[in-house]
């Protein structure tokens, strides 16, 4: 974590899947997973409580989907879910 964003003092160990699946040299589905164990920002006179962050995400032709779960401990303390259904095209007359 320190890499990514050194200003933010921010640590904890990150982990990262993305599975990506072509046909016909086009996308066909992605899937994406984040897990970062022990985030925490640190400062001079302190430091936050570790928590737990595990983002994932998935895209196909039918949708697309995106989950974002903290927790402390085994206490959820946030939950995202985001759903986009298919969207019709511009019709053509």
């Amino acid at each position: 974590m320190q890499y990514a964003a050194p200003r933010l003092a921010l640590s904890g160990r990150a982990n990262s899947t993305l599975k990506v699946a072509l046909e016909h040299n086009q996308l066909k589905s992605a899937d994406i997973e984040l897990a970062i164990r022990g985030l925490r920002r640190s400062g001079l006179s302190s430091a936050s409580i570790p928590v737990d962050v595990r983002v994932s995400g998935a895209l196909d032709s039918e949708k697309a989907r995106l989950a974002l779960d903290a927790n402390v401990g085994d206490a959820q303390v946030g939950l995202v879910r985001l759903r986009i259904p298919p969207v019709a095209g511009p019709q053509r007359h």
